[in-house]
């Protein structure tokens, strides 16, 4: 282990607020109702979603 490290810090600051500020967003701007193609973007992040994980393992494969 690399031990404590402000970097590593920063890094974990960063991605927290990333995700709080987008849940923030969502939540302001949800309305109760689905956009205009439901059944589109159901089906787009059932495929994308496993896809870009499969992404990013082949990368990481390839990166070592």
């Amino acid at each position: 282990m690399d031990g404590f490290s402000l970097i590593k810090l920063e890094t974990t600051v960063v991605h927290i607020f990333d995700f709080a500020a987008a849940y923030v967003l969502m939540t302001v701007f949800y309305n109760g109702k689905k956009g205009r193609f439901p059944k589109f973007s159901k089906w787009f992040f059932y495929i994308f979603y496993p896809a870009h994980l499969w992404l990013a393992v082949i990368l990481r494969f390839l990166m070592k």
